[in-house]
């Protein structure tokens, strides 16, 4: 697990990455292409904005990905579970995130959306609180895959703003980000169905994996403090509890 100081400077360090790229990418697109400096400001802030979605987006889903197919503790704890490589992924989307909120305040004429507001502070506060306290790391992160689809529909907007929407390269395009943004709502839905079903035995979420009676270890397996089993009523002894989980794993 990370020391908390070290997460915080990474935590900066993520924020200070995205705002450099965003700066260098209004510099460089400036200074080396014509037609960029035909765009009115608007646009060129737009389009260096979402060039750093883009950036964000392939990062995140990489590692999603990475997390899900090498991790086998998150698929044994999919209800709360936290690790170094978790807490690096979101501090990534955290760093963007906030970095994209400032971005709406500093350029507010060109970039202010309420909608964006509303959906960056929710992603904000939910990244915050599964990095800080690992509960739903599992539907966090296969909600993190329909990042995927972000690079192609700022594909989209791309070769709309460049005149292209008449071109096989859009229709193709349009065509491929239908078909990446419904394979990543399907996947956002199977993950829901292997999440713990809500009628479970005990309101603490008291599971055995979670918890060691026998030895007096109030931990979850990646480190991180549990309520005391007095808190929940239970016994040092007590028999495992189990919550009910559909499908059973």
């Amino acid at each position: 697990m990370l020391e908390n100081n070290k997460i915080f400077i990474e935590f900066a360090y993520f924020i200070t990455f995205f705002s450099g790229a965003f700066v260098s990418f209004l510099f460089i697109l400036r200074s080396k292409f014509s037609w960029f400096r035909q765009l009115d400001k608007k646009t060129q802030i737009q389009f260096a904005d979402k060039l750093v979605s883009c950036i964000h987006s392939v990062t995140i889903t990489i590692r999603a990905l990475y997390v899900l197919f090498t991790d086998p503790n998150l698929q044994e704890n999919k209800l709360i579970y936290n690790s170094e490589t978790l807490c690096r992924t979101y501090q990534i989307t955290l760093g963007f995130f906030i970095f994209d909120t400032l971005i709406m305040f500093i350029y507010k004429n060109e970039m202010f959306d309420w909608k964006f507001l509303i959906h960056h502070v929710a992603s904000i506060l939910g990244s915050g609180v599964t990095m800080s306290y690992g509960t739903f790391s599992y539907f966090a992160l296969i909600r993190s895959l329909s990042e995927a689809s972000t690079v192609f529909i700022q594909i989209r907007w791309f070769l709309l703003t460049l005149k292209l929407e008449k071109t096989k390269k859009l229709k193709t395009k349009r065509d491929f980000t239908t078909c990446a943004s419904t394979s990543c709502s399907n996947t956002r839905v199977a993950g829901k169905s292997l999440m713990p079903h809500p009628m479970y035995n005990d309101p603490m979420f008291a599971t055995n994996s979670y918890m060691n009676y026998n030895h007096g270890n109030h931990y979850l397996p990646n480190g991180f403090p549990y309520p005391h089993p007095s808190y929940l009523n239970a016994q040092p002894n007590a028999p495992p509890i189990y919550f009910q989980a559909y499908p059973r794993f």
